[in-house]
């Protein structure tokens, strides 16, 4: 590709430039959550089956819930992208409680 000397294109890479740095620097991205939703059978807020887990110890950042749906019977596995932490089981309730308005479940 040859270089370019069209000013105006090299304004709008410049600023795209910049904005991708600023983004980089940002220590505190938000990641949406996406819905509870079958990888499989595409149910939404499915009912799940934990599977037996060896160990039952380690960091928190490394859990991965390896369950089985209810709905089709396929497993599935959940990586956490980001935490929300309560310091009372109440808390945590209202807040899953509102995730699944916002997910329109239907329950």
């Amino acid at each position: 590709m040859a270089p370019t000397t069209d000013p105006h294109l090299m304004k709008v890479l410049e600023r795209i430039a910049v904005g991708v740095e600023k983004m980089g620097a940002d220590p505190e991205i938000e990641i949406e959550a996406g819905p509870p939703l079958c990888p499989l059978c595409g149910k939404m807020n499915p009912k799940v089956r934990l599977a037996d887990q060896e160990g039952g110890v380690g960091y928190l950042g490394d859990i991965i819930i390896d369950a089985v749906c209810a709905e089709c019977g396929n497993p599935m596995y959940v990586v956490i992208e980001s935490y929300s932490m309560h310091s009372n089981a109440q808390e945590a309730t209202d807040e899953a409680r509102e995730r699944l308005k916002g997910w329109n479940t239907g329950e």
